[in-house]
């Protein structure tokens, strides 16, 4: 957002969802709009659009890096009812298999 936009420029979120992109377009000076189907998801969205506006809404510094987890951490692991991954993306579409 900060690279492709300028202050005062409008950020479309056709899937808004809790407002992720809309809080941070505002935060930093951009206009934002947006749509869901989800009506529990837009009021979460504007709850946090209004945090926004008073300035409490929590946040990671630009300047903090991001946390990446360990390989044996257990967010990053896969979890066992998804079965073995083979490293492959596989379609199936209509009883082919397209690999």
């Amino acid at each position: 957002m900060l690279a492709l936009t300028n202050p005062g420029d409008l950020i479309v979120d056709p899937y808004v969802g809790v407002g992720s992109a809309a809080c941070a377009a505002l935060v930093h000076k951009r206009r934002a709009a947006g749509s869901d189907l989800s009506a529990e998801y837009l009021k979460i969205a504007a709850d946090r659009i209004e945090m926004v506006a008073k300035g409490v809404l929590p946040r990671r510094p630009l300047v903090k890096e991001v946390y990446v987890p360990g390989p044996n951490d257990k967010i990053a692991q896969r979890p066992a009812e998804l079965g073995l991954f083979s490293g492959r993306r596989r379609i199936v579409l209509e009883g082919q298999l397209f690999a």
